[in-house]
Parts: C-alpha cells; structure tokens; sequence
C-alpha cells in the first residue's frame, strides 16, 4: 500500500523533537533520510523542528554529527530550531548548526505545518 498524499502528489512530514536523546536524534536522521527514499525523494518534504530540550540537536555538535544534518538539508530537509528555547538557553541563532533556521516558536511551527496537512511525527526516543 502506497502511502497517502495530498492533492499535488506531495508527501510532508515534520518531526517533533523535544527530547536531548542522542539516540532519538540520529533516529530523526535515520527516519528523515528512510521516508524520503520509501516515498520519493522528489516527491516528498521534510521538516525537523527542534525546541526545548531538543534543541542541543543543532548546537554544539562536533563535524562528524553534523555531516548528516548537511547532506540532509542540502537535500532540501529543513532544519528549525525554536527561537524562544535558543532565547532561554541564552544561545543565539549564529550557533545553530549550518543549514539550521531560527522560527519563532517551535510548537507554534508544528501547529502551522499540522494546519496546512504535514504528517505529524513524535519523537520521542532513540527506537
């Protein structure tokens, strides 16, 4: 069974993560990268938005775990990370990992997405 799409063909989803899990990140990366190829890569978007604890994802991460965040966002999968949790963490948006936008409020990017027909995807640990 082909998985469903909207109207134009197109299938988007967006990860929710908000746990400071290692393991939940690489599975974020593992999933983004699987989902795209199962569904068409050409045919399908990709979002990971970050926030609260999550949001060590895109910060302070040495080469070798950034490298997968790269080639996934020169893919074209959009990397967000929760401006109010950059602002309570006291970080600042220069920090974020390379390719890695700033939205401003995480939970309120997931309600919009949600909104607008992405598939929801929780994170919620390293399985």
């Amino acid at each position: 069974m082909e998985a469903k799409s909207d109207g134009d063909g197109r299938h988007r989803l967006v990860f929710d993560l908000a746990v400071a899990d290692p393991a939940a990140w690489a599975a974020v990366l593992r999933n983004a990268a699987n989902a795209r190829q199962a569904l068409g890569p050409d045919r399908t978007e990709v979002a990971v938005v970050a926030y609260g604890p999550g949001l060590g994802f895109l910060l302070d991460r040495d080469a070798a775990d950034l490298a997968p965040i790269a080639a996934l966002a020169a893919e074209g999968v959009a990397f967000m990370a929760c401006r109010n949790s950059l602002r309570a963490a006291g970080r600042g948006e220069a920090e974020l990992a390379p390719g890695a936008v700033a939205v401003d409020s995480g939970v309120a990017e997931l309600t919009r997405r949600q909104e607008r027909g992405w598939a929801y995807i929780k994170v919620v640990g390293g399985s």
